[in-house]
């Protein structure tokens, strides 16, 4: 939900250590401005974290793990959509009926 934190594991299950995972977003490198940390967890696991969840984090993440036979890649879908706003309708003014 928009304003809350989320997080995504990547965890390699098969494959020879060491391991290198790294995360992605929409093909690119991570910004700085999205709020966003990466926590390695282990040989074999990261996590990534999303402090407080908006519109401009929609979009694709890839986690990536490559070790010494190659790379494999999973990528997931994520769409925030619009904050809703609560509002409040003052009318002012008369109204006047005629007959």
């Amino acid at each position: 939900m928009w304003g809350d934190p989320v997080q995504f594991s990547c965890v390699v299950t098969k494959g020879d250590l060491p391991l290198i995972i790294g995360w992605s977003f929409e093909g690119g490198q991570l910004s700085d401005h999205l709020g966003i940390d990466i926590t390695k967890l282990g040989p074999r696991s990261s996590l990534l974290s999303i402090q407080s969840l908006s519109v401009k984090h929609s979009g694709q993440y890839t986690c990536s793990a490559r070790n010494t036979a190659g790379v494999t890649n999973y990528t997931t879908s994520v769409l925030v959509k619009g904050k809703t706003r609560d509002f409040e309708l003052l009318l002012l003014g008369r109204s006047t009926l005629e007959v």
